[in-house]
C-alpha cells in the first residue's frame, strides 16, 4: 500500500510538471515528461490491479473492478475466522449492518457487484485455512444481471463449487437463492436459475455439508409467486423515498440471518 500511495504521489508531481511548465521549456521536454508520466501511470496501475486466479469462466464473465479496492485488506487479514462469507452486494450490505455479524468469528468477502466468477477468482485473498462453515449468497444473481446464459451460469457454478470443495473439503456450506427485486428480467428467470444452481451444490457436496435457502418466504407476507416481484416495504428505501429495486432492506437481512441460525445451524 505504501509504494502505491508513492507512486501516485510522483505521477502527482509529473502532471504538474506537465501543466505548469513554463514557456521557455521545448516541445521535446513536454513529450518526455508526458511519456515518463504515461510509463508511472501504468506501473500504478499495475499495483492497483489484484492478481486474479484464473479461471475457464472469464470467458464470458466481466471483472468487477470494485474488488481492486478490496483486495489488500482481505489480504492483510491473518485471523482464522469460523465462518467465510462469500458473495456479493446482498452480503455486502447485510455485513455493514451493526450486530449482524461477530467481526471475530466471521470474515466478510462478499463485494458489490461479483458475479460467481469474480467470487472463483478473488479466492487468492482468502487466508483462513480451515473454516467450518462457508456461506454464498447469493447464487449467481448479478450473473443474471449481466445478461449471462444459463448454460454460462451453471458451468460458473460448478467451477466456484469445485474450488471451494477442493479447498475447504471438510467445511460446511449454506447457499442462498436469489431473492425477489422488482427487475423483471431477474424475477422471470429466478426459479429456473435458482434450481438449476441448487442441482450444482446438490451434485457438489454431501448432503450432510450443504444448506441450502430460498429466501422467498421471506417476502411479502410469505405468498409471493416465484416470479412476483418484490414489495416496496421489503427493499432498501433511499433517503429521496425512491426504492432500490435490487436490494432488500436491514428487515429482511435480519429474517435472512435467523433462517440460516434456524435451518443452517450458521451463526455468522
Amino acid at each position: 500500500m505504501k509504494k502505491q500511495n508513492l507512486m501516485r504521489l510522483i505521477l502527482i508531481f509529473y502532471v504538474n510538471g506537465i501543466l505548469f511548465c513554463s514557456p521557455q521549456e521545448t516541445n521535446r521536454d513536454r513529450n518526455r515528461l508526458i511519456q515518463t508520466g504515461a510509463l508511472l501511470y501504468l506501473i500504478e496501475r499495475s499495483y492497483s490491479n489484484p492478481p486474479l486466479d484464473s479461471s475457464e469462466c472469464s470467458q464470458w464473465s466481466r471483472t468487477n473492478r470494485e474488488f481492486n479496492n478490496r483486495y489488500e485488506g482481505f489480504l492483510s487479514d491473518k485471523k482464522e475466522y469460523k465462518n467465510l462469507i462469500l458473495g456479493d452486494s446482498t452480503m455486502d450490505i447485510s455485513g455493514r449492518y451493526p450486530e449482524f455479524l461477530k467481526p471475530n468469528l466471521t470474515q466478510n468477502l462478499a463485494v458489490g457487484g461479483n458475479n460467481l466468477c469474480d467470487i472463483n477468482r478473488q479466492m487468492f485473498a482468502i487466508n483462513t485455512t480451515n473454516p467450518e462453515n462457508i456461506l454464498l449468497s447469493t447464487s449467481g444473481g448479478i450473473d443474471i444481471l449481466q445478461d449471462l446464459s444459463l448454460e454460462n451460469r451453471i458451468r460458473s457454478m460448478e467451477l466456484l463449487m469445485e474450488k471451494i470443495k477442493d479447498r475447504f473439503t471438510d467445511a460446511n456450506i449454506s447457499v442462498v437463492a436469489v431473492h425477489p427485486t422488482q427487475i423483471d428480467l431477474v424475477n422471470n428467470q429466478r426459479s429456473v436459475h435458482n434450481q438449476a444452481m441448487r442441482e450444482v451444490a446438490e451434485s457438489s457436496w454431501e448432503s450432510f455439508q450443504l444448506c441450502w435457502i430460498d429466501p422467498l418466504p421471506l417476502f411479502g407476507e410469505g405468498d409471493l409467486n416465484s416470479t412476483d416481484s418484490a414489495p416496496n416495504e421489503n427493499m432498501i428505501q433511499f433517503p429521496n423515498g425512491e426504492i432500490d429495486p435490487v436490494h432488500y432492506n436491514r428487515d429482511i437481512s435480519f429474517a435472512l440471518k435467523t433462517k440460516l441460525e434456524e435451518n443452517c445451524n450458521l451463526y455468522l
